[in-house]
């Protein structure tokens, strides 16, 4: 019963999905109004899948258009993506050409290195226009072509297809112009290079364009000169900038000027460094500035110059806490060894002190330590680096230092030894202490030969940590750990109990079983032959310790041979330099000792050239208003004003402007004041007229006849004088109010005349162009000073 039930159940869903497969596929369902009780099971399966296939199929050619569609709005999308980018490609191709074809005819140089550049971007837009061709002849296979894309298209198929197109030959140009300008760079560079040191050289660099007679032997080679012709080319250009620059005796004035003043001011600021550093006075380090002058000239070494001498002064008083100077041959030694072979003042300090001590010079114990790291190195098959052995002695511990008896030599020796077993001297002190912690290390000892197998004895090892020969007790350990072949077969608790034992951690132990066989490996060859020179030097009578003084000679003559060309020459235009500071050295200490003594003085004096200074600038001031008004009354003039007032009111200006101009400070703005009233006045009161008494040369016409005036008359005439018909009594004229401005006594209150006023003065104070009417009048050349 149940399976019947289930089977019904089956063809129900059945019936159910194909009558949804036939809605959705828009057909009439063969199985309308059957009943699932009723219906044959074998026909309803057959059905069912009937109805899936025809779904599907419909499924598939919808896919399939819906796909059509996007390949086409594909195709349209990327067509007008090809040609923007072909638009774009041609632009930047006409944008190369346009660059080679400039480059070539001379009006600008391209390097080689941006001739490759252009001609990568010429590869890459070639490129570019042929995946735009290929989308292009697509969509032209399907549909037809926009007019501009057909145009495009044959533009391209015209760079791209021809062999002789003018694309091609662009990248061929490129490539061939690369080349020369490569060679030409190439055959450039040394003379370049000569020259261009030319503007290093005081004086003469900064009338020397270095990079102009280069660029003129390169345009010498680009049109097939020769090397030689190209070298006498940018030597013939070095000489016309020489002659039409420094050999101008304004420019030597102003070149030595400037190269003067540029030394003094390196001079003080080195001196002032140094007493900062040292805690002296900037006297005392003035002095030490000229003893280390006189030091570097005496040395005859350019790489020793006063600047350096001070460098290292300060580095050893800064290390040993003191201001007191280090001994002249030891000085000169670490300033050489720092600018020759590279190191710093910390990576010498070590050796120096110990120098200080042991009662050698640092040149000494230099040699010492060298020719100690070359005798023991050459003496087992090494090969190693002795400047770094040097820098490892420097920064031993003075534990070490002390126990070796300070002697750098030792110290050498037992950098290299522990080199030879892949240590450094740090890590042979903690295995040395650790050895001498007895009863953990014996226990250590006893767990690891019990744990590998391996039988240890560490006694002699320890005997030799307990005299302080670490390096001595590490080799020993070294020879009974084996290799790292056998470390590496051990299990990772046998390998850190033998590390344990020895003193050090397993990744430690490891890396230096590997270290000292890659420095046994690569030594072999020439650790082979120095032993068998140094066998040979023996057998010739040569005593060890001349072979270690030599060998110590060598390694320090090769260590201070490590200068470029560039720094010697550096170097020396350094040592010119302070050939001249030499000279000007005694004068400079001569100046700053009269500025430090008069310093009361100078101020004082400063305080009077500045009052000078404020009374010139308000006479120049008084001039410039002067000049104001004067250019108001030659324009007047020039325009030929139609009645004289205007003409007089610009000459009464000037009379008012000298009178109150010669008043100190003030007078400036009451001249300016008296100018802008006579004007105003003589320009704005319709027929009025004031006349000023002359001597005797003025005759009053009337109808009461000729009036003769003398000398000492004023006359004053004029309808509504003094405005609103009030008549003045004579004697009655303007006046000033208490802010600056001008007023009729009769009441009228002169506001243009005070808009000028302040328009003028704002003019003056800030300086430029005085304008009226449109017309240049004067030029303010300053500004009125401010007085406190």
């Amino acid at each position: 019963m149940a399976d019947n039930n289930q089977n019904l159940n089956k063809i129900k869903k059945s019936l159910e999905e194909i009558k949804k497969n036939y809605a959705d596929i828009g057909k009439e369902n063969p199985f309308e109004g059957i009943e699932a009780a009723s219906a044959n099971s074998r026909e309803v399966n057959k059905e069912l899948k009937n109805s899936r296939n025809l779904l599907k199929e419909i499924n598939e050619d919808a896919d399939e258009l819906t796909s059509s569609f996007k390949a086409i709005l594909e195709e349209v999308s990327n067509t007008n993506k090809a040609y923007s980018s072909s638009n774009k490609s041609l632009n930047s191709l006409t944008s190369i050409a346009s660059k080679l074809r400039d480059h070539q005819t001379g009006i600008s140089r391209l390097s080689a290195k941006e001739l490759s550049t252009l001609q990568s971007k010429s590869k890459s837009n070639s490129k570019s226009l042929e995946d735009n061709k290929k989308i292009l002849e697509a969509k032209r296979q399907h549909t037809a072509l926009l007019p501009k894309e057909a145009a495009m298209l044959v533009s391209i198929n015209g760079l791209l297809d021809e062999q002789e197109s003018s694309l091609n030959g662009l990248n061929d140009s490129l490539e061939e112009e690369a080349k020369n300008t490569k060679k030409i760079e190439r055959s450039t560079g040394l003379m370049g290079a000569t020259l261009k040191g030319i503007s290093k050289i005081p004086l003469l660099g900064d009338a020397v364009d270095a990079n102009d007679a280069v660029g003129a032997m390169e345009e010498h080679l680009h049109n097939s000169g020769t090397k030689i012709g190209a070298l006498g080319v940018g030597l013939k250009n070095i000489g016309g900038q020489l002659g039409a620059g420094i050999l101008n005796p304004a420019n030597l004035l102003v070149g030595a000027f400037s190269f003067m003043v540029s030394t003094i001011k390196d001079l003080d600021a080195g001196a002032g460094n140094f007493a900062k550093t040292m805690n002296v006075t900037y006297g005392e380090a003035l002095k030490t500035k000229g003893e280390m002058l006189q030091l570097a000239q005496s040395s005859g070494d350019a790489a020793i110059n006063s600047k350096r001498l001070l460098e290292s002064l300060s580095a050893v008083g800064e290390s040993l806490g003191t201001n007191a100077k280090l001994n002249e041959g030891d000085l000169k030694t670490m300033t050489e060894m720092v600018r020759k072979s590279g190191l710093t003042h910390d990576e010498i300090m070590g050796i120096e002190k110990l120098s200080l001590v042991n009662g050698k010079t640092l040149k000494q114990n230099t040699k010492e330590t060298l020719s100690g790291a070359k005798a023991y190195a050459t003496k087992n098959k090494l090969v190693v680096n002795e400047k770094q052995v040097l820098k490892e002695v420097s920064k031993s511990s003075a534990a070490i230092q002390v126990s070796l008896g300070m002697s750098t030599k030792e110290l050498a020796r037992s950098v290299v030894q522990a080199k030879q077993y892949g240590l450094s001297m740090e890590q042979t002190e903690k295995m040395a202490g650790s050895l001498l912690k007895f009863e953990q290390s014996i226990e250590n000892e006893l767990a690891a030969e019990l744990i590998t197998g391996k039988s240890l004895n560490l006694e002699k090892a320890r005997g030799l940590a307990l005299n302080n020969d670490t390096a001595g007790a590490a080799a020993e350990i070294a020879k009974q750990v084996g290799s790292a072949a056998e470390f590496g077969k051990m299990n990772r608790i046998q390998q850190e109990a033998i590390a344990a034992a020895v003193g050090l951690g397993r990744e430690e132990l490891a890396q230096s079983l590997i270290d000292k066989e890659a420095l046994a490996s690569i030594s072999a060859e020439e650790g082979e032959t120095a032993l068998q020179a140094y066998q040979r030097r023996i057998e010739a009578g040569e005593t060890q310790a001349q072979i270690e003084a030599d060998m110590g000679d060598k390694a320090l003559s090769d260590m201070l041979a490590q200068q470029s060309a560039a720094e010697k020459f550096e170097d020396t235009m350094t040592e010119l330099k302070e050939m001249v500071v030499s000279v000007l050295f005694p004068v400079f200490q001569q100046i700053t000792e009269t500025i430090r003594n008069n310093i009361p003085l100078i101020k004082t004096m400063l305080k009077f050239a500045t009052a000078v200074a404020v009374a010139a600038g308000v006479y120049k001031a008084t001039l410039i208003a002067s000049n104001i008004a004067q250019g108001v009354s030659n324009m007047l003039k020039k325009k030929g004003a139609k009645d004289s007032k205007k003409e007089l009111g610009a000459e009464a200006g000037i009379a008012g402007m000298k009178t109150f101009g010669a008043i100190p400070v003030v007078g400036i703005g009451l001249g300016i004041a008296a100018a802008i009233a006579a004007m105003y006045a003589m320009s704005s009161l319709g027929n009025d007229i004031m006349s000023t008494p002359g001597y005797g040369q003025r005759t009053l016409m009337g109808p009461e006849g000729a009036i003769q005036l003398n000398d000492k008359d004023t006359v004053i005439a004029g309808t509504n004088l003094f405005g609103n018909d009030v008549k003045s009594s004579p004697g009655e004229s303007t006046e000033m109010a208490n802010a600056g401005e001008m007023k009729v006594s009769g009441g009228n209150n002169m506001e243009t005349t005070n808009t000028l006023l302040r328009q003028l003065i704002t003019t003056v104070q800030a300086g430029g162009v005085i304008n009226m009417d449109g017309e240049k009048v004067a030029s303010v050349l300053s500004k009125i000073p401010t007085v406190q």
